[in-house]
């Protein structure tokens, strides 16, 4: 029995996660999104609190290019010379592959649709949303002005997009590393978890 994955990556407020918290009950599989970091902590020997604050943030080392391209380095071997982001980064790689083979998953962000990416069983999703929708998100989660929420808006996405061009050596949320994009904007956040899970069944059952 093959096991499937779905990755999501989300400008921020675009209701990437909760989408993606609710494609992954509709269709029974472990959402991963917070959790990718807690065991990636004990999988790369790094505290969880450490881990948590260089979440989703690239290194300035020049050493990735070779670590990330280099099979046999792992996040308990040569990971313990290397600049701690690299190390999450390459404990997340381990976890995230480990995952995809055992079981069902959905996984939010962390390079998961570049990390999969020589898989077959795996659904790429990329999920973004008009202006005026996110920025009334983080005005109302927030409780603060447009201004406000616009600046936290591209300062997330800023944050979102050096990371994983950093790290893959893509650019994010270039439609041609995705298997389908959504604006969820149009539909809402259950209408787009609806769209998704219809759109994974039938890739399933092509499968």
């Amino acid at each position: 029995m093959p096991f499937y994955s779905i990755c999501f990556g989300r400008q921020l407020a675009s209701g990437g996660r909760e989408i993606a918290h609710r494609v992954a009950d509709e269709l029974g599989f472990r959402f991963l999104d917070d959790e990718i970091i807690k065991l990636a902590a004990e999988h790369g020997n790094l505290s969880t609190d450490t881990a948590q604050s260089i979440d989703e943030k690239p290194t300035t080392s020049l050493l990735y290019s070779v670590v990330t391209n280099t099979a046999h380095y792992t996040a308990g071997g040569l990971g313990y010379h290397l600049p701690v982001n690299d190390k999450l980064y390459i404990a997340q790689t381990e976890v995230i592959k480990s995952i995809a083979k055992s079981e069902n998953a959905v996984f939010v962000g962390r390079c998961s649709d570049h990390i999969l990416s020589k898989e077959e069983n795996v659904i790429r999703v990329f999920i973004y949303a008009d202006t005026d929708f996110r920025v009334a998100r983080v005005m109302e989660s927030d409780g603060c002005d447009e201004k406000k929420a616009l600046d936290k808006i591209n300062k997330g996405d800023k944050k979102r997009a050096s990371y994983y061009n950093f790290y893959t050596g893509k650019k994010w949320g270039d439609t041609k590393y995705y298997d389908l994009c959504v604006n969820s904007s149009l539909l809402g956040i259950e209408g787009t978890a609806k769209l998704i899970a219809e759109y994974a069944r039938a890739f399933m059952n092509k499968m």
